[in-house]
């Protein structure tokens, strides 16, 4: 009998060794087999496009990515928080190591954003040295938090720099800050750890004379 689709035939098809577990020196075989080839993918980035036009490729990123220059609505976002409420996050009830969180940190290729980046230069025009940017968890991670800016000499003090959108409640109506992302919980559970908190909020970077003070003051205690 002809087969048509060699799909229907994947699906049905039994690999030979299902279920039986691989040897140590099988494994090593397969190592050495494979130890010198060059992936197909070497050097290509991003996604695969016109494949049978010259095997072009094209970036997901910046300027390429289909949301570049595009903004959600209020009513889109409510419409994502609705269809996320009540989800189970895989990450609840786990304790990651701080290799884990790192390396989970360098795969979202995060990096400090401006506020943080303008809070940085005013911490070392009025306190040289004295703190440093944190927000890639490289200086230190507390209870699986990271702070984002940490003291570098020997104070067991951190800063938060919290923006509106991601700790205040009233943003979105129907949307609520988690306790562990307030000011209370966030000081709570940094002072369990023996640590001093400072919460900065991103409106008081307009302001950098009332601000360099807060910082100040909150340095000498």
């Amino acid at each position: 009998m002809e087969r048509s689709n060699s799909g229907d035939f994947e699906k049905s098809h039994i690999p030979w060794n299902r279920g039986i577990p691989m040897t140590k020196s099988i494994k090593e075989k397969i190592s050495l087999a494979n130890k010198g080839r060059i992936p197909w993918n070497n050097g290509k980035k991003g996604l695969q496009v016109a494949w049978n036009k010259g095997e072009k490729y094209l970036a997901v990123t910046g300027r390429n990515h289909y949301l570049f220059g595009k903004h959600l609505s209020k009513e889109t976002k409510k419409k994502i928080g609705k269809k996320n409420k009540g989800r189970i996050p895989w990450i609840k009830g786990k304790t990651l190591s701080e290799s884990h969180i790192k390396n989970i940190i360098k795969g979202s290729h995060a990096k400090p954003n401006k506020s943080e980046l303008k809070l940085n230069i005013i911490l070392q025009n009025i306190l040289p040295k004295e703190y440093a940017i944190n927000v890639l968890g490289d200086k230190l991670i507390l209870g699986g938090k990271i702070p984002d800016f940490v003291n570098m000499n020997g104070q067991k003090k951190v800063i938060e720099l919290f923006g509106k959108g991601f700790h205040k409640p009233s943003c979105f109506n129907d949307y609520k800050v988690p306790y562990k992302r307030t000011v209370q919980g966030r000081k709570r559970i940094f002072k369990r750890l023996g640590y001093n908190c400072l919460i900065i909020w991103g409106k008081e970077l307009k302001n950098p004379v009332r601000l360099s003070e807060k910082l100040i003051n909150f340095n000498r205690k």
